[in-house]
C-alpha cells in the first residue's frame, strides 16, 4: 500500500487478479440417469420391443368405447341414411338402435371387444418377438 492509504496501480491490478483466479468451490453434483433411447422410452416390460399386454388392453378397451360413443353421436347428428346402426348392431350382440340399456351395452361391448383384441394380440406379438427377436431382425428397427 503506498503512503496516505491509497493504492497504486499495480497494487489494484494484483488484487483484482487475485480475486478472478480464485477456483470457486465445486458442488458435488448428483449421478444422472443415463440417456435413453427413443426405444428405450417405448419400453414397458424391461425388455426392448415387449408389449404390456395390460396397458394395451385397457388403451384398446377405452378407445372401443370412446369410438362407441362417437358414433352414437354421429348416428344422433347426420341423417338416417348416413346411420351406421346397421354395423353396430351386426358387431355387437343384443344392441339394438337406440335405448339407454342398448347404449349402455353396446359402450361394455366395445370395451370388452377392444379388450380382447389386445388380450389377444399382445401375447401374439410378444412370442413372435422371442422368437424372431431384434438380434434376427438386423438393424431394420434404427
Amino acid at each position: 500500500m503506498a503512503v496516505g492509504g491509497t493504492q497504486t496501480q499495480a497494487e489494484v491490478a494484483a488484487a483484482e487478479e487475485k480475486i478472478t483466479t480464485t477456483p470457486k468451490i465445486k458442488r458435488p453434483q448428483k449421478p444422472s440417469a443415463p440417456a435413453r433411447t427413443r426405444l428405450q422410452s417405448l419400453n414397458i416390460d424391461g425388455d426392448l420391443g415387449m408389449i404390456h399386454t395390460k396397458l394395451v388392453s385397457w388403451a384398446l378397451g377405452i378407445f372401443f368405447a370412446i369410438s362407441f360413443v362417437l358414433c352414437v353421436i354421429y348416428g344422433l347428428l347426420v341423417p338416417q341414411i348416413l346411420h351406421m346402426h346397421a354395423f353396430l348392431e351386426l358387431v355387437l350382440p343384443a344392441f339394438k338402435w337406440l335405448s339407454w340399456w342398448s347404449f349402455l351395452l353396446g359402450l361394455i361391448e366395445s370395451f370388452l371387444w377392444g379388450a380382447y383384441i389386445g388380450l389377444v394380440f399382445c401375447p401374439v406379438y410378444n412370442w413372435l418377438y422371442r422368437k424372431f427377436g431384434s438380434s434376427r431382425m438386423g438393424n431394420y428397427e434404427r
